[in-house]
């Protein structure tokens, strides 16, 4: 049961952090703008962790696996 809920959140997560940049991307929120400190030459997205977190948390809620310490890790994160 717990590997397929990891490989649930590991697909959904994957899809789910790609629509998120696309449309983070078009609006032209949460982007790391280049300065003269960073290595990057255009504007990168920083928005990909609030998906990964929120569709760990979903399956890890549907699929009964969400327990206090492990609520207490992901509250804190």
């Amino acid at each position: 049961m717990v590997s397929a809920a990891f490989a649930i959140a590991f697909v959904l997560s994957a899809l789910f952090t790609k629509v998120t940049i696309e449309l983070l991307h078009m609006r032209g929120w949460l982007f790391r703008r280049p300065t003269e400190d960073r290595w990057h030459h255009e504007p990168t997205p920083v928005g990909g962790g609030i998906a990964m977190f929120v569709t760990f948390s979903a399956v890890a809620a549907a699929f009964g696996l969400l327990r206090a310490d492990l609520l207490n890790i992901l509250l804190a994160g």
